[in-house]
């Protein structure tokens, strides 16, 4: 079922629009950027990084696909897009927000087992280990995602100004709103911010406890001081993602679980609210962590000096063409007076002989 968009102004639709536009412009932006420097620079692709790639890919896939039906249903006023386009906006918005927490999760025992525990690092997260655990969760969501619909205990509908601006599930039966939401509460929500708060409060002692030896010893080794301070920038970077993680989606989940418990409906203010704090975290992490990262802001450096030259490297070509044009146009009109300069001096020869 696909229920109209509550009627607004035409200032209020052009501002929602103008802000979700720009949302979506600087979420698919920016996460191009973090997959293409990834691409360009294969010492980006280090097993921390794979899951921020992941983690770009994911938001980059939000920005191609359920931002823009959002923002097409919200110029027109309504759903226009059909059952089979809803199914897939309502697939991966379930799909790409919980793979996103579970990567978020994997990130922070990543650099759990790398700082705290180093030296079973490479036993856990070797080789391709790392893309495996990444694969398995990311399967395990689309099964749990998959199912309900599958089954026939949910489809997919559009609910603007009660629920969120966009495709998501409705079940048939009040016990089965009531699974679903303690599923994804217990499983996705509070599991992976136990697991990113466990993670990052070890990762911090031990890297303080690190500092304070560096700095009660008179023998400080250099390559271990950088080693640190770079080590300390990251975990600053993923606290960020956590922070970022907790402010914009437990409200977001608060507000789901009051729609899907039936205490009350969400106004017309608060759903639009809700929908661009979803799609406002896609557009924010690339930033967080991507854009602090040295490695990362170099490539990207690299990258945008590379379009630069090329531009500039196409301009010269461009007035080369046109001027080699029209030295050949020059040299062709300046051959054809030649050619007949000297048939006009054979024809008179040739009048005088025959008189």
């Amino acid at each position: 079922m696909f229920l109209d968009i509550p009627p607004h102004s035409t200032a209020i639709l052009i501002f929602e629009a103008s802000v979700l536009f720009i949302i979506n412009f600087v979420a698919f932006v920016g996460n191009f950027l973090v997959c293409l420097a990834s691409f360009r620079n294969p010492q980006l692709r280090t097993t921390t990084n794979l899951y921020v790639i992941a983690l770009a890919i994911s938001d980059m896939l939000a920005a191609s696909i359920t931002m823009p039906l959002t923002f097409g249903a919200l110029l027109k006023g309504r759903w226009i897009f059909g059952t089979v386009a809803c199914n897939i906006q309502g697939f991966f918005v379930h799909f790409l927000i919980y793979a996103s927490m579970h990567t978020m999760a994997l990130t922070a025992v990543n650099r759990y087992f790398r700082i705290v525990k180093s030296h079973q690092y490479k036993k856990i997260f070797g080789g391709n280990r790392a893309a495996v655990f990444l694969v398995l969760v990311w399967m395990l969501v689309a099964i749990i995602v998959i199912s309900p619909p599958l089954f026939g205990w949910a489809r997919f509908e559009f609910h603007p100004g009660l629920s969120l601006y966009m495709c998501i599930l409705y079940f048939q039966t009040k016990t089965g709103e009531l699974s679903f939401l303690l599923t994804i509460l217990v499983l996705y929500v509070t599991l992976s911010l136990i697991i990113m708060a466990i993670s990052y409060v070890k990762v911090s002692r031990t890297i303080r406890n690190h500092n304070l030896q560096l700095a009660g010893t008179l023998r400080l080794n250099r390559r271990l001081s950088g080693v640190s301070v770079e080590e300390i920038h990251i975990t600053k970077s993923l606290y960020t993602i956590v922070s970022t993680f907790a402010i914009g989606w437990i409200p977001v989940y608060a507000f789901i679980s009051i729609i899907r418990t039936g205490l009350r409906k969400l106004s017309g203010e608060g759903s639009v609210i809700a929908s661009f704090m979803i799609f406002l975290s896609s557009a924010v992490n690339p930033f967080i962590y991507a854009f602090r990262n040295k490695a990362f802001r170099k490539e990207f450096k690299n990258i945008l000096l590379f379009w630069k030259t090329s531009r500039a490297r196409v301009a010269p070509c461009n007035r080369l063409a046109r001027c080699h044009t029209n030295s050949r146009a020059a040299t062709g009109n300046k051959g054809f007076h030649e050619l007949s300069f000297k048939q006009n001096i054979r024809d008179r020869a040739f009048d005088k002989i025959a008189s």
